[in-house]
């Protein structure tokens, strides 16, 4: 073809994508397409985009699920796209219309893509340009619009273009270009760059096949050469992209269930063209996927494709039967066998996409059809046959205007003056809402780029849950110490969002005990922002790397209950935790003095009880025996997990009866009184009381 052929193709691809994306193109700046998954990709597209030009190698280190390293990794990375798009989001600063920008490319690319494949196999134009249509505009890509990973899936009819024209002229251009679009995919959507390097790999018997019918030339040292070396600096490119995945995987086990592989499978049903009267889908072919529509004009032109079948037709034919095998999967057992033995495989959870792959074989096999057809028409009802086939195919692809919402584009004020603000960590609250709040805390990051606890993926690491229930807990001491360890800078709450208790006001006055540790504190329209004081809260608060000293207890000190005449110095004092103390604790009234007998630097308590009694205690500290203050006091399972934390490691989980409280180091303290937490507990069994002192 001519460079005019080419011009005009580009065009009705261009022309049909403003058509069938309407009223998208019109809105590119205000518009994400509907649902929430929009708003990930432009976050995504918007972070990555901004890495490129000002820091490349922290680019997996996204402002999210803090503080875990290489947080990009738990989601799709869609690099390859926002390297296009960088330019533009250099200039403009905005996710909204880089994302919408990839999105209508992403429509021309896949029709051009298939068009190539399909002339490839044909020769025919116009069948060639029927079937990029078909592997473009369809209920799969439509349903998935606001998925924008999935649309990046024209790398796969390139790598089979690729394939075929290496497998017809021994070229290693061809070569290039199999490997070039095979990386491409992975850099384009993870995704779908494991089912087309397993797809290949199903090829690689017919490639064999294929290469030994063929006479046009031979493998010699030279080409397997060139071979092995564009492969190679192709495998080291996926590697550098798939190493952050590979120690998020080792290290939080991220992979999907059974479970959830049984619910993203596909059923026959999906393969059933029509849909309704008078053409119902059986009952006993299991429920339809609404994402997974195989368009119908590639169904009736596939018989025909038969007639002009060559050896050739074999890699898009088969590739497309092991899509639709392993679609199926967990309804198959032979696939799930697969799915427990191949990691790669296991990192996917919804079989269902495969279908693309399988929509892709048979569009393209559908061109070959309108070849045959048209030699078997005479003219006139040539032009008839075409234009029947034509209508069927843009109706069919139809499914009205694509929905969008502009929520997106409208930047709270807090957001924006938090973009001006000096880098820190933020906490934003309430922790506990709906997920279109976490949505929100996500997807402005993009804006503000200042970490954040939360993180909309599939599969978050467990700690994740521990911040959130951290986050819900606050202004409780261990949360203070959670934020202090972390360097936490900033909290924001959002009145808006308080929808339950506590009321802003309740939070307010639960603050007040801890004014020191606020620098300051001011309202942006709607939001409470808290600026928190660092050095105050390094001072007060216990370090996670501090040394606990040397445990003691002696009989001589005091050790009385305010309400009550016994003397448990002789079960609680004696280090022997075979002996106990058991009785009544009424947490509002009831509280236990401790005498040390001097001043002493007291850098832990720790109280052995019973394992099942999980209720905390609480500590107040005098120097005089008259005037007491809070002791801020944290858990040491808490203290022994913060390293972990920090480094983005499982938590170790708390199961040990003995509960030990870490102390601020920096102050001596001689009485101590220890509250239990209020608890529907009310018996009470002690067996030891130790104290860590400095030495």
């Amino acid at each position: 073809m001519d460079r005019r052929h080419w011009i005009g193709t580009l065009a009705i691809y261009a022309l049909l994508t403003l058509v069938y994306t309407y009223p998208l193109p019109l809105r590119l700046r205000t518009h994400l397409v509907q649902e929430g998954d929009a708003a990930l990709a432009a976050w995504t597209v918007g972070w990555n985009a901004y890495q490129f030009w000002h820091d490349p190698r922290r680019l997996y280190e996204a402002p999210i699920l803090y503080p875990h390293r290489h947080s990009l990794a738990f989601a799709e990375n869609l690099l390859l796209p926002s390297a296009v798009v960088s330019p533009v989001y250099a200039l403009t600063q905005d996710p909204i219309l880089t994302t919408n920008l990839i999105l209508l490319a992403s429509f021309v690319a896949t029709g051009i893509g298939g068009f190539w494949l399909a002339y490839e196999l044909s020769g025919h134009y116009v069948g060639s340009l029927l079937a990029g249509f078909l592997m473009a505009f369809n209920g799969f890509r439509f349903g998935h619009a606001p998925r924008l990973q999935l649309l990046m899936g024209f790398w796969i009819p390139l790598a089979l273009y690729g394939l075929i024209r290496f497998l017809r002229t021994g070229r290693l251009s061809a070569w290039a270009g199999l490997v070039g679009a095979w990386v491409g995919q992975w850099l384009s959507c993870v995704y779908f760059g494991v089912y087309l390097t397993v797809a290949l790999i199903v090829l690689l018997p017919v490639a064999g096949i294929l290469y030994r019918k063929q006479t046009a030339w031979r493998l010699d040292v030279r080409r397997l050469a060139g071979m092995a070396g564009v492969a190679g600096a192709g495998a080291l490119i996926v590697a550098a992209v798939l190493w952050p995945y590979w120690v998020v995987h080792q290290t939080h086990r991220v992979a999907a269930s059974a479970k959830e592989v049984v619910r993203y499978s596909a059923s026959w049903a999906n393969y059933w063209p029509l849909e309704g009267w008078p053409f119902p889908v059986p009952a006993q072919w299991g429920a339809r996927d609404t994402y997974f529509l195989v368009p119908i004009v590639a169904y009736l032109l596939l018989p025909l494709a038969l007639r002009g079948w060559t050896r050739w037709h074999w890699v898009p034919a088969v590739m497309g039967a092991f899509a639709m095998f392993a679609s199926f999967g967990g309804r198959n057992p032979v696939y799930m066998a697969l799915w427990d033995i191949l990691p790669i495989l296991g990192a996917t959870r919804a079989p269902s996409r495969w279908a693309y792959l399988f929509i892709v074989a048979v569009s393209a096999l559908s061109a070959t059809g309108v070849r045959v057809l048209a030699t078997w028409l005479r003219p006139r009802w040539r032009r008839i046959g075409g234009g029947v086939i034509g209508v069927l195919a843009l109706g069919s692809a139809w499914y009205g205007t694509l929905g969008t919402e502009s929520s997106w584009s409208r930047v709270p004020a807090v957001y924006r003056w938090l973009a001006k603000a000096p880098p820190g960590p933020v906490l934003e609250l309430p922790a506990w809402t709906p997920i279109g709040a976490w949505l929100r805390y996500h997807f402005y990051t993009v804006v503000h780029r200042h970490p954040t606890i939360y993180g909309v993926v599939s599969y978050p690491p467990e700690s994740v849950h521990f911040m959130v229930r951290m986050a819900g807990e606050w202004p409780s001491v261990p949360s203070w110490f959670v934020l202090k360890e972390l360097g936490f800078r900033y909290v924001i709450v959002h009145r808006a969002w308080l929808a339950e208790s506590p009321s802003h006001d309740e939070l307010l006055r639960r603050l007040a005990p801890f004014q020191d540790w606020i620098q300051s504190a001011f309202d942006v329209e709607g939001s409470t922002v808290l600026v928190l004081n660092a050095v105050a809260l390094d001072r007060d608060l216990p370090d996670s790397g501090q040394p606990l000293g040397r445990w003691v207890w002696d009989r001589t000190w005091g050790l009385v209950f305010n309400d009550r005449a016994d003397d448990p110095r002789d079960v609680l004092l004696d280090g022997n935790p075979d002996t106990a103390w058991r009785g009544r604790w009424d947490p509002e009234t009831t509280f236990l003095t401790l005498d040390l007998g001097r001043p002493r630097r007291v850098h832990a308590v720790a109280l052995l009880g019973e394992r099942w009694d999980r209720t905390p205690f609480r500590f107040e500290a005098s120097l005089d025996g008259r005037t007491w203050s809070a002791v801020p006091a944290v858990p040491d399972g808490l203290w022994l997990n913060m390293p972990r934390l920090r480094q983005g490691q499982p938590l170790i989980a708390d199961v040990s009866p003995r509960k030990v409280y870490i102390f601020p180091p920096h102050r001596s303290w001689r009485y101590l009184r220890v509250y239990r937490t209020p608890s529907d507990v009310r018996w009470v069994t002690l067996r030891d009381i130790a104290v860590a002192v400095a030495e």
